[in-house]
């Protein structure tokens, strides 16, 4: 399998359209368009980007590995699980200017802190 359809394979593997792919990795979405229907050739910064918003790595993109991850997937589905179940915070916090974010952070590390020592 070519790099396109493999990019193609896997984002849709992973539910990543490509207007996020384009976003995660920088590459213009007219870029990636056109890769995946006309399997055109692609430039290595461009497979670079693409792997690595994807978590693979560039050798399972060019056909040459086939394992695709960097990582476990049990790995990968638990922070696709965890971004999922957290996404609203996530978004919250980041709504923060820096010092109520590290105020929040803060609380949140002393709350853990206190839970850990809980259980000892």
């Amino acid at each position: 399998m070519d790099f396109w359809p493999r990019v193609k394979d896997t984002a849709e593997k992973r539910d990543i359209n490509r207007k996020t792919l384009s976003v995660q990795s920088g590459v213009p979405k007219t870029t990636i368009d056109k890769g995946i229907e006309t399997n055109s050739e692609v430039k290595l910064s461009t497979a670079y980007k693409i792997a690595h918003s994807l978590d693979v790595s560039l050798d399972f993109l060019a056909g040459q590995a086939s394992a695709p991850e960097r990582r476990e997937i049990s790995d990968i589905n638990r922070r696709l699980e965890l971004e999922k179940k957290y996404h609203d915070h996530i978004l919250a916090l980041e709504s923060l200017d820096e010092k109520e974010r590290a105020f929040v952070m803060e609380r949140i590390q002393a709350l853990m802190d206190a839970l850990a020592q809980a259980k000892v």
